[in-house]
C-alpha cells in the first residue's frame, strides 16, 4: 500500500507499517495500533486484507473471530480503527477488485436458532460503500433480499429463525418482525424486500475542548455543557446525537416530503439542540440505528464552559 508493507507481528497482536524514509536513510516501522491498543492487546491476528477502492481500508480478523477495520490513508495521515459487531464468528476476510469498488467477503459461522450444534457456514459479501440508492443501500447483518410482485409473505428465512429482524420493503422500513417457521408476513405487499439483523452504529468523540482566548487554555479540567450540534451528512438517513446513549436527540422532521413516501437520503447540514448536562469529560455520541446509510463529514458544537 503506497510503497509500504503492512504486516502482523508474530507476537503481541499488533500490526505494523514498514516504509522506506529518505529522511532517515532507511526503513522505518510504525505501530498502526498505537491509538487503539485495547483492540489488539491480548489477541492475535487471524487474517487480514487490504481494500484499495473506493476508500483505503485494512480489514482484520482477530483470533476471537471478531472483525475490525482501519481507515488507512498515510498520505493524509489517517489511521482510524473501528469494530464490527455481529452474531456470527468471522473466520477469514478477503478483498477482490470489482470495477470501481473492491468487493469484501467474509467467511462466517452462524449458530441457527442459537443452537451450537446447528451451524451455518457461508461466505457473505459486505455491502458496497458507494451504493447510495435507498432501495439497495441496506445496512444489516446477515441480510437477505427477495424480489417479486406484490409479495406479502417472505419465506426461506431459516438462517434467521426466532430472530428479531429489520425489514425494508420498497425503500420503507416496516418495523421489527420475528422469524417463525422460516417466514415473516408484511402488512403491505412489496416488490423488493430486505430482511436482516439490525445493529446500532456508534461514534463517540474525544472529550470536547475549546480554547479560552484570554488564557489560551483549552478547557481541560473544566465542566462543559454542549448545547447545540450542527453536522454535515452525505446521502444519509436518520442520525441521533447526544451527550450519552440515554439522551439522544433526532433532527426535527422534514416538512418537504410527501406523506407516506419513504424518507429520502439527504445531503445537508443538520442542527440538533442537545440535552443539557455538565461534565468535565464531555463528549458526544452519534448513533445510527436505522438499516440505512449514514455518512458524517464534520460536526460543529456549541457549548458552555464553567468559570471555575
Amino acid at each position: 500500500s503506497d510503497n509500504a508493507v503492512l504486516y502482523a507481528a508474530s507476537r503481541g497482536g499488533h500490526l505494523y507499517e514498514l516504509r522506506y524514509s529518505e529522511e532517515s536513510g532507511g526503513h522505518i516501522v510504525t505501530d498502526l495500533c498505537r491509538l487503539a491498543p485495547h483492540l489488539f492487546d491480548g489477541y492475535t491476528v487471524r487474517d487480514m486484507t487490504y481494500q484499495e477502492a473506493p476508500y483505503p481500508i485494512l480489514w482484520v480478523v482477530r483470533d476471537d473471530f471478531k472483525l475490525l477495520s482501519c481507515a488507512y490513508n498515510p498520505k493524509l495521515q489517517v489511521i482510524a480503527w473501528h469494530q464490527h459487531e455481529t452474531e456470527a464468528d468471522i473466520h477469514y476476510v478477503c478483498s477482490i477488485p470489482n470495477g470501481v469498488e473492491d468487493a469484501v467477503f467474509v467467511s462466517t459461522a452462524r449458530a441457527i436458532n442459537g443452537d451450537p450444534g446447528n451451524v451455518l457456514y457461508s461466505v457473505e459479501r459486505l455491502m458496497p460503500l458507494l451504493d447510495e440508492d435507498r432501495d439497495t443501500a441496506i445496512r444489516m447483518d446477515c441480510s437477505l433480499t427477495f424480489e417479486g410482485v406484490d409479495v406479502s409473505t417472505v419465506y426461506n428465512l431459516w438462517p434467521l429463525e426466532n430472530q428479531v429482524v429489520k425489514v425494508v420493503a420498497d425503500g420503507a422500513q416496516l418495523g421489527d418482525r420475528t422469524v417463525l417457521e422460516g417466514r415473516i408476513a408484511l402488512d403491505v405487499p412489496a416488490d423488493v424486500i430486505h430482511v436482516g439483523l439490525g445493529y446500532q452504529g456508534r461514534l463517540k468523540t474525544l472529550p470536547l475542548t475549546v480554547q479560552n482566548r484570554s488564557t489560551g487554555a483549552y478547557g481541560v479540567g473544566y465542566d462543559k455543557n454542549p448545547t447545540r450540534a450542527a453536522f454535515r451528512v452525505v446521502q444519509s438517513a436518520g442520525i441521533k446525537v447526544g451527550p450519552n446513549l440515554s439522551q439522544l436527540t433526532e433532527p426535527p422532521p422534514r416538512l418537504d416530503e410527501v406523506l407516506g413516501d419513504p424518507p429520502a437520503l439527504r445531503t445537508e447540514t443538520r442542527v440538533v439542540t442537545l440535552h443539557p448536562g455538565w461534565q468535565i469529560d464531555s463528549a458526544l455520541y452519534i448513533v445510527v440505528d436505522e438499516p440505512l446509510p449514514a455518512k458524517v463529514l464534520s460536526m460543529t458544537v456549541e457549548m458552555e464552559v464553567s468559570g471555575r
